[in-house]
């Protein structure tokens, strides 16, 4: 089944990071209140997706720089070379293209100069000492975890695995460190343990925005949740001799139980949530973003793998892409708690959906053009922007079209704010695919939209009763004359035989006998042509 039709209008510039400037732009609000190797993630996309294109506007590349900038210090307090690396050989290559250095003021913290590791010269003595470090520490971890595997010690084998998986983590190595997560899951023995190991598979996957490898993840820690910590906990009758500081422990304890319950399902649903973005289920994206907001936000997960800013953003787009209009209102525009969680950098997303609730689809194609780099900027939309644009689109272009009998492409693409070719091609698209129920007067361009027949169905609607209740008469009529003449249908099927049937044989086809001839009429009904036959052979003469 073809895919529908997603309009995507280009801007007029292909780098829509054009028009930015790095100067003024709110680096503050952009990174929101991420924290360690998320924020770096985040950074780090903002550098790739700015000098992806074949020729970059001066814009971007000075984006790009300010970005890199701010990674230098941020990656220096992980052992992750490879990355500090990356990001020195990315400072010199825009260095030799413009032969200039962009001042960044917000940059604090660093005592580099020019000619130092924010233009591009790394700091040999740091990488050195970072590898000697690393292998130090992964020496001796793997000594003692080869020294707890000859004597079979089960805990000390799994915190080795944990102290080796973080080590991976701040190398930058999520593979490494899932894969140590998942071996010391091995040598756990209890449900708590289970948790922790599948719990840190989790986190990694979330926080390297790696949504490919949690499906997996996400099935083995609901399985493990549901055995460490049940959702709902049975009390027993305290005997006779339980105090009252045992009963408040185990209170205390059951709210711990509680809280951490309530941590994990946070993380499990936005990781539900990632898995349903990259799946394009937008609709159930939204709704699980919305929902996450109303059940008190992130908590103190706040910026560790996702922010607050960027679950509303998802939220609101995914729900435009494909919700209707009263949820839009209800989970959106009417839910205070969505709204407060929208910081100043996304406020447009709150004017997009009214617009397009208030069917001012001009003003949804003039926000979406003017903020769409921050759609692009954003990791987790990133690969979904043309898609999530084109929905809003089609929506915008097919309800527009609903109450109209016809109307002139013109007025069209000045409702809409798209040119007239553009969205030509596109009604074209959505008439082929039946989106759209018209037809195009291209000599007049004018959109002529087909009105169904409501006389024409009621006439088709009646015919098919009519002979549906003739056939039904008709059936009652002979079963009537039938049982008046004190003939039984035999229901089931006639007995296949090589040879001739024998009369006296009760599992053979029935014979009548002393039928009336009036009673023998050739009806058109689910009678075999046999038994007519057989009945006619023993009427009486």
């Amino acid at each position: 089944m073809p895919e529908p039709a997603s309009p995507n209008y280009p801007n007029e510039n292909n780098d829509v990071l054009a028009h930015l400037d790095p100067a003024t732009f709110d680096w503050p609000t952009f990174l929101a209140s991420y924290t360690g190797r998320a924020l770096i993630i985040r950074l780090l996309h903002v550098v790739n997706f700015t000098l992806s294109s074949p020729s970059p506007s001066p814009s971007s590349v000075a984006l790009a720089q300010t970005a890199l900038r701010r990674l230098v210090p941020l990656i220096k307090q992980t052992f992750d070379h490879n990355a500090y690396l990356y990001v020195m050989n990315a400072l010199a290559t825009i260095n030799s293209r413009t032969q200039q250095s962009i001042e960044d003021d917000s940059v604090s913290g660093s005592s580099s100069r020019r000619g130092g590791e924010l233009d591009g010269v790394p700091d040999w003595d740091w990488v050195e000492e970072v590898k000697r470090e690393e292998r130090k520490q992964k020496g001796q971890l793997e000594v003692e975890l080869q020294g707890y595997m000859s004597t079979l010690i089960r805990e000390s084998i799994r915190l080795s695995h944990i102290a080796l998986a973080r080590l991976a983590s701040k190398r930058g190595d999520a593979l490494s460190a899932v894969n140590h997560f998942i071996d010391g899951r091995e040598y756990a023995t209890g449900p708590m343990q289970h948790l922790e190991h599948a719990l840190g598979s989790l986190e990694i996957c979330l926080i390297f925005n790696q949504p490919l490898s949690l499906p997996g993840h996400i099935s083995k820690l609901e399985a493990t949740l549901d055995r460490a910590l049940p959702a709902s906990v049975t009390r027993t009758i305290e005997a006779a001799h339980t105090t009252a500081l045992d009963i408040r422990e185990t209170r205390e304890r059951e709210q711990r139980n509680a809280t951490l319950r309530q941590s994990v399902s946070l993380k499990l649903r936005i990781a539900r949530t990632l898995v349903a973005l990259d799946n394009q289920d937008y609709h159930f994206a939204g709704r699980q973003c919305c929902d996450i907001i109303d059940d008190d936000g992130l908590g103190e997960y706040e910026g560790h793998a996702i922010s607050s800013s960027d679950v509303s953003l998802i939220g609101a787009l995914c729900i435009l892409a494909t919700g209707r209009r009263e949820e839009m209102r209800t989970k959106v525009l009417d839910n205070m708690a969505f709204r407060a969680t929208v910081d100043d950098g996304s406020a447009w997303v709150i004017d997009l959906v009214t617009a397009f609730v208030d069917a001012r689809y001009a003003d949804v194609e003039v926000l979406m053009k003017k903020n769409e780099w921050m759609i692009l900027l954003n990791p987790f939309l990133c690969p979904h922007s043309k898609k999530i644009q084109g929905l809003v689109r089609t929506k915008a272009l097919v309800q527009y079209t609903e109450p109209f009998s016809s109307v002139s492409v013109h007025m069209m693409s000045q409702a809409l704010g798209v040119k007239p070719e553009l969205l030509l091609e596109d009604l074209e698209k959505l008439v082929e695919e039946g989106r759209i129920n018209g037809k195009i007067d291209l000599i007049d361009g004018v959109l002529q939209m087909k009105q169904p027949d409501p006389g024409h169905e009621l006439r088709m609607n009646a015919i098919k009763l009519g002979t549906a209740t003739n056939e039904a008469t008709r059936y009652a009529i002979l079963r009537l004359k039938l049982q008046e003449a004190g003939i039984t249908v035999d229901p089931r099927p006639p007995a296949r035989s090589a040879g001739p049937t024998d009369s006296s044989d009760p599992s053979g086809p029935p014979f009548y006998t002393d039928v009336p001839p009036e009673y023998i009429e050739p009806v058109p009904l689910a009678i075999s042509p046999g038994f007519v036959k057989r009945a006619k052979g023993k009427l009486p003469s």
